[in-house]
């Protein structure tokens, strides 16, 4: 629980990205040793401005940080690193894994089978019924259904999957997991929490940006052992 505080930390850093985190593992290591870490030793590294120094060289105390957690896990709010052995391990595999994840619900049980279903936004009533059945088909085998809570087949697969009693689905979001995207979708993001999750590399209160729902796609087929794409037009995001 430690090691995720200073994780936490880390991730949620204002101006701190992806390159700039690397570049500190780089440095020091993991994020406790990042937080405790001699700051002069950035002044080595032409990655930093400083702005980030000072945030680095005076971050908020251990009590401030468990303070933010813990509002935050009051809200059902939950967060995950690569630092902790929970941190899902398909995930861990693919060529640019999330550093962290926040989610509502369960963590997918890395021993169960899983399978993305995605597809176009647009898709026919033929396209989704048949999207809905293989959600239907897959929960009834105890596979769970991967998607991201999108219009058109993503939902249908998903709303297939909760017909069945104990089906699975996981809803990997573009924003933050406090954001229910589109709105519509509100019935299904809440019900996914008790069977399964909604899951998000973006802190609480991210708004979509379009970029985030392409990236978002890499954690769809990360967490699952296959992808199905049904009714997706050529050059589609799915």
């Amino acid at each position: 629980m430690e090691q995720e505080l200073f994780a936490y930390w880390l991730y949620t850093l204002r101006g701190i990205g992806a390159k700039k985190r690397h570049e500190l593992q780089q440095i020091y290591g993991n994020a406790e040793q990042i937080y405790y870490g001699d700051k002069t030793k950035l002044k080595e590294s032409p990655v930093f401005s400083e702005q980030d120094k000072t945030l680095l060289g005076k971050p908020e105390t251990v009590k401030e940080i468990k303070h933010k957690m813990q509002r935050m896990e009051q809200r059902g709010i939950r967060f995950c690193s690569q630092e902790s052995e929970a941190f899902p391990k398909k995930l861990r595999y693919i060529p640019d894994p999330p550093y962290a994840l926040f989610y509502r619900g369960m963590l997918p049980d890395t021993d169960r089978p899983a399978i993305a279903i995605v597809g176009g936004r647009n898709a026919g009533y033929e396209s989704r019924e048949i999207a809905a059945g293989f959600g239907r088909q897959l929960a009834e085998n105890g596979i769970a259904v991967v998607s991201g809570l999108a219009r058109g087949i993503d939902i249908s697969a998903q709303k297939g999957a909760l017909d069945i009693p104990g089906g699975k689905t996981y809803g990997v979001l573009g924003t933050g997991v406090d954001i229910c995207y589109p709105r519509e979708h509100i019935e299904q993001y809440m019900l996914m929490q008790r069977r399964g999750a909604v899951i998000s590399e973006y802190a609480p209160g991210s708004r979509g940006f379009r970029s985030n729902f392409a990236r978002r796609n890499r954690i769809i087929s990360g967490l699952s052992d296959g992808v199905l794409v049904i009714a997706a037009r050529e050059g589609s995001g799915s």
